[in-house]
């Protein structure tokens, strides 16, 4: 995915680049206790987001929490809106 630029400012446009918006979503995600890694991945419509939780029986719960943090913390930063994929790994 391209950059992204926010804002239409008479100084100039602030230019995200995609891994900007990766490391933010890696950062939400690994803000749940149960969450032992994250990597993020910046798609055209959608962030993707691969998580290790170290107890299975709450992966549920966990994966909905990180959706749910991603795309706040995607919110609170100004960045687009857009759908948070939670993949389960290892």
């Amino acid at each position: 995915m391209a950059p992204q630029r926010i804002g239409d400012r008479d100084r100039g446009d602030t230019t995200i680049s995609p891994r900007a918006v990766e490391r933010v979503a890696e950062i939400a995600a690994a803000a749940n206790g149960d969450v032992t890694s994250a990597r993020g991945r910046l798609g055209d419509e959608q962030v993707d987001i691969s998580v290790r939780v170290r107890n299975p029986r709450t992966a549920a719960s966990t994966v909905c929490d990180v959706q749910h943090r991603v795309a706040e913390s995607m919110t609170k930063h100004g960045l687009p809106t857009l759908p948070v994929n939670v993949t389960l790994t290892g």
